[in-house]
């Protein structure tokens, strides 16, 4: 179970925090924001919002027409969808498997 995690921008999850420490496991996704904001240049409608998605080493922004909680929803499954990538094997798909 995921649960949701609401920060302020600018702070770090606690969830992050820990699972960054340890070191052990891949850091979650969390969305750490969601906001309105105005329409992209050449978008119409006034129902922007950008969403961040953070894990403590990288963070994805991203906007997405909707309310408020339609893209919180939406930054949330993403946010699913990266946990369930990770596995929890703590290395990532595209690093390289030996030295060079």
């Amino acid at each position: 179970m995921v649960s949701v995690v609401k920060v302020r921008v600018g702070e770090t999850s606690p969830v992050v925090e820990s699972a960054v420490e340890e070191r052990k496991v891949p850091a979650p996704y969390v969305v750490t924001d969601v906001t309105a904001t105005a329409s992209p240049d050449g978008e119409g409608g006034d129902d922007w919002c950008c969403y961040v998605i953070d894990n403590g080493r990288s963070a994805i922004t991203g906007c997405r027409r909707g309310s408020v909680n339609q893209v919180q929803d939406y930054a949330q499954r993403c946010a699913d969808d990266l946990n369930a990538r990770s596995g929890g094997r703590g290395i990532s798909a595209w690093t390289p498997r030996r030295p060079r």
